[in-house]
């Protein structure tokens, strides 16, 4: 009883269908929409939504027309705090009961009705600061009939260019993507979207963001899916978005487990693409920039010193990472700044480098790495000369048939003791 408007709204509509009283209903619809949105704002609007269906306004600008309160009497609004206009503080979910029974009973109003929400939410439009509101409303369409117009609209948006529109274009479909009745219609666009060659790069962004937002902590596999196709793509097509995206995702402690556990299969997928796309999202969380990287928490999180294991799917993606043609000299240079970096402990960040590393000898970019950088902290020159004795405590298998290891590893202990010189240069 206490959310079920539609006795009321008929009654209402029928009593205000004169010709007098379209102005009130633009009124209507416009404080269901920005509820709670100033009251020179939902008026401005209402305004504008009159004269999309050809109102004209009285002569005498603001000074035409009843006070505001008579008006609100009318619409069955209340004014609240900050001057702000409300139809659901005194008639709970009136507002969103309002925008449905409109949708519902006056199809012809629809694409207006879209129209309007686009025009006022553009750059420096009426309600520009007010697009969260929008999108809330205009997510509740999408579940009436026709919903797919919303679907079509927000695509629109996104393609635009305005950055308050694409705003607005996430908000909505982060919220219909979960929604008990379209939610898997919207996810199914979601994933077509992503597949798509011809893609635009700001709907490619979307896609991303909507991934990285609410439906990437609800439906993280789902998510992961649609980023992993955007990942694959060899244009590298809204590449920072989906890492970005993939990092949101990862930084939520009960889903980082989940996250890891699907990148490290992806870079070790036998399609290459995938194995590529593995492999650079995996390097996106080893990330050390930023206030509070999420690389810190997960290495928190791989035990205790002396027991990290190349099974573990953290160790396993950054050695795909470093066995994979295309990513291998970054998944080198992500290694060097671990090695570097003040943020983690020396037996931490040996423990982890020694386990990506392990059974390495042979390869070039293991001596680039411990001897060829040209900028080491104090730190990571210390950290390389444990990380070498330890590297050389642990044969790898074979070694016993490769004596050129042991020769190359004793050589490079030699140049790294002598960079203890600040400017020591080495080749």
């Amino acid at each position: 009883e206490f959310r079920n408007w539609s006795t009321h709204l008929q009654s209402w509509f029928k009593d205000h269908g004169k010709a007098e009283d379209l102005r009130e209903r633009a009124l209507l619809i416009s404080a269901a929409l920005l509820d709670r949105a100033p009251a020179s704002i939902v008026m401005e609007a209402a305004d504008r939504l009159f004269e999309l269906v050809g109102g004209k306004l009285p002569p005498g600008g603001a000074l035409a027309g009843p006070d505001l309160n008579e008006r609100l009497v009318i619409v069955k609004a209340k004014r609240t705090a900050n001057d702000g206009i409300s139809l659901s503080a005194a008639r709970h979910g009136l507002h969103e009961a309002v925008l449905l029974h409109v949708w519902d009973q006056r199809p012809l109003l629809r694409d207006v009705i879209l129209d309007w929400a686009s025009e006022i939410s553009g750059p420096k439009a009426i309600a520009v600061k007010y697009v969260a509101n929008i999108a809330q409303g205009i997510s509740l369409l999408a579940a009436g009939p026709n919903g797919r117009t919303v679907l079509q609209i927000v695509e629109d948006w996104i393609s635009s260019g305005s950055t308050s529109h694409r705003r607005l274009a996430v908000g909505v479909l982060e919220r219909i993507s979960m929604h008990p009745l379209v939610g898997a219609v919207v996810r199914k666009r979601l994933y077509e979207l992503a597949e798509q060659k011809s893609i635009s790069e700001a709907l490619a962004e979307a896609v991303a963001d909507v991934c990285g937002g609410a439906l990437g902590h609800s439906y993280p596999r789902v998510a992961l899916t649609r980023l992993r196709l955007l990942a694959s793509r060899p244009d590298g097509r809204a590449a920072a978005a989906v890492y970005r995206a993939i990092r949101a995702i990862a930084a939520d402690q009960g889903r980082r487990l989940l996250v890891l556990a699907e990148i490290t299969d992806w870079s070790e997928s036998s399609d290459s693409a995938i194995r590529r796309a593995g492999a650079t999202a995996f390097l996106a969380l080893t990330d050390m920039t930023g206030d509070d990287p999420i690389a810190l928490s997960i290495a928190a999180e791989l035990g205790e010193p002396g027991i990290v294991l190349k099974d573990q799917p953290f160790i396993r993606g950054w050695r795909a990472a470093w066995g994979h043609d295309a990513t291998g000299s970054d998944a080198m240079a992500s290694l060097a700044r671990w090695l570097d970096s003040p943020q983690l402990h020396d037996d931490q960040v040996i423990d982890i480098s020694a386990a990506v590393l392990g059974g390495r000898f042979m390869d070039a970019r293991l001596a680039d790495l411990l001897v060829g950088s040209a900028i080491i902290s104090d730190a990571g020159r210390r950290r390389r000369t444990l990380l070498l004795e330890r590297l050389m405590a642990s044969p790898a298998p074979h070694a016993a048939a490769e004596p050129q290891q042991a020769e190359a590893a004793k050589d490079s202990g030699e140049v790294i003791a002598g960079m203890r010189e600040p400017n020591a240069v080495t080749e």
